[in-house]
């Protein structure tokens, strides 16, 4: 018998990667529920499906195991999205003939039959052309003899079944010759409580290696970093755990940077940004915002860093032109960058309501739990983020 197996178990929310979904569900969308598209906006699922398809395929090509097994559950979001990535790997690996690799074995791990009972008609018609490309699937409740068992029951058992299965014939493989070497839970997972979370707990408790696809840092977390991602969001929004600070002047910051939310055409010309013009009239500041602009170093995503003054400005692109409004995606990207760039070296950066009032951004619905998000993941990496709140929203 030979360790040389690699099986994937996916899980991932529900109404983050599946068009039908989003389209056909807006509840899901008002309701407060969904946090994915209150931080991160409708192109959320895309971006997961990119990183999921690269991942997999680098876990493929690898050819370390003779074979690799991807398990869904079929579900609406992630669970289907999943599928669709294994086949486009399937389909470049049946292009490159060459690296002599076989295909991806997708299994489907339904929790019972009909669960697409009260889906919408496209989504049942997805979920049918889902199942017809298989190369396995099971009943979990059957399977664990628990039909009798509620909804909620069977999902979560349906989780530790994909977890916990080890028997190669699952897979359609010779347990005489074939054997499990190593189990890895991928997720898609913004930190909410639920299913996914509940499968991610379970996987840690069995000793399965986690790979976490973080949406607002655009990247992969091992299950180290899980315990930082899976904290509460009522105990990140204590002032004392994140930096938030409460009807106090931006400009009166001891921290290292400060930043001003801008526009990309160079205008300094109301609200917070006039602000820092008037404060920085006597240095190079908007001579050198503009160069910027006009040079392409400032573009949407991409915040300039100034540090010709006795403090650090971050000049953070909050929309392109002046008078247009600031979009969540967009703002989001900048704060992408800044992780991404480690902060440029700073230690601590004091940031407004960025995108509010002028830019036409809900600061609690949209920004505010955005941006503590934001503050703990810097936390991790050694920068204090302190979150100024607006006692005015129309003055940023």
């Amino acid at each position: 018998m030979n360790a040389n197996t690699l099986v994937i178990n996916g899980t991932g929310h529900r109404n983050c990667a599946d068009g039908h979904y989003l389209k056909h569900s807006p509840k899901q969308i008002d309701n407060g529920k969904s946090m994915m598209l209150t931080y991160f906006g409708n192109h959320w699922w895309q971006r997961v499906h990119h990183a999921t398809t690269a991942r997999l395929w680098e876990l493929r090509k690898d050819n370390t195991y003779d074979h690799m097994v991807v398990i869904s559950g079929l579900a609406l979001g992630y669970d289907q999205l999943l599928v669709q990535c294994c086949l486009e790997v399937n389909n470049r690996l049946a292009e490159a003939k060459a690296l002599n690799i076989e295909p991806i074995i997708i299994v489907g791990a339904v929790p019972f039959e009909g669960q697409d009972g009260r889906w919408f008609k496209e989504s049942k018609q997805q979920y049918k052309r889902l199942l017809n490309v298989l190369d396995y699937s099971y009943e979990t409740d059957v399977l664990m003899h628990v039909e009798d068992k509620p909804f909620g029951v069977k999902l979560n058992l349906r989780n530790q079944w994909m977890v916990d299965v080890n028997d190669v014939e699952f897979f359609g493989l010779d347990k005489k010759k074939d054997a499990v070497a190593k189990h890895i839970c991928l997720a898609a997972f913004d930190g909410r409580k639920g299913g996914t979370a509940n499968c991610l707990q379970y996987a840690l408790k069995k000793g399965v290696q986690t790979m976490i696809y973080n949406p607002l840092l655009e990247e992969w977390m091992m299950h180290d970093e899980f315990k930082l991602l899976r904290e509460p969001t009522k105990k990140v929004q204590k002032p004392q755990t994140n930096g938030v600070v409460t009807n106090t002047d931006l400009f009166t910051t001891k921290a290292q940077a400060v930043v001003n939310p801008v526009n990309c055409k160079g205008i300094l010309g109301k609200g917070l940004a006039k602000q820092f013009k008037e404060r920085t009239a006597h240095t190079t500041y908007e001579a050198d915002y503009k160069a910027a602009c006009k040079s392409g170093e400032l573009v949407m995503g991409k915040p300039y860093v100034w540090n010709g003054g006795k403090r650090t400005i971050i000049s953070l692109p909050t929309k392109n032109h002046w008078s247009s409004k600031s979009k969540l995606e967009e703002v989001r990207e900048s704060l992408v960058t800044i992780y991404k760039e480690n902060a440029w070296g700073l230690k601590s950066i004091a940031f407004p309501a960025i995108g509010c009032g002028l830019g036409g951004l809900n600061w609690e619905q949209d920004v505010k739990p955005m941006m503590l998000k934001f503050a703990a993941s810097m936390k991790r990496k050694g920068v204090t983020i302190t979150i100024h709140e607006p006692t005015n929203q129309a003055q940023f």
